[in-house]
């Protein structure tokens, strides 16, 4: 493995699972809204603005096209009871932890095919679990 494309790499888990390429000899290509603090290619954008990611597609099939995988890891918690949902706060959760990778895997595809990449998208329990404060949450996972 050369290259991988993590999306969310300045904090959380994109960010360790970076960290952890790059202790491999693994270039990073990091997506995020913010730089992150490590020696990774980065390309700023913001995963819920459409013609940001439409950017970010063309600059890896431009500068980064030889990757091994695109992992999927941006995403963000919504923390509200089931009852007190509000449309623009659900819909900017769905936007980045489902809508975002689908479109640049979606845009990536042809590449990912020739590069015989492997995409993951990271998940979490809660797409298994019921809880009435995190039912949104739950729901994109």
């Amino acid at each position: 493995m050369n290259r991988v494309i993590v999306t969310g790499a300045s904090e959380g888990l994109g960010f360790e699972l970076s960290k952890l390429f790059l202790e491999k000899d693994i270039s990073v290509t990091g997506i995020s809204r913010t730089r992150p603090n490590l020696k990774v290619d980065f390309i700023k954008t913001d995963l819920t603005v459409e013609e940001d990611i439409e950017n970010a597609a063309s600059m890896i099939l431009k500068d980064y096209s030889d990757f091994d995988a695109i992992i999927n890891c941006a995403g963000v918690l919504n923390v509200t009871k089931a009852n007190e949902l509000e449309y623009n706060k659900v819909a900017q959760l769905f936007k980045l932890n489902v809508i975002a990778p689908m479109i640049l895997v979606s845009k990536l595809f042809d590449k990912i095919k020739a590069n015989e990449a492997d995409i993951v998208n990271v998940g979490s329990t809660l797409g298994f679990k019921a809880y009435q404060e995190q039912a949104a949450y739950g729901s994109s996972k």
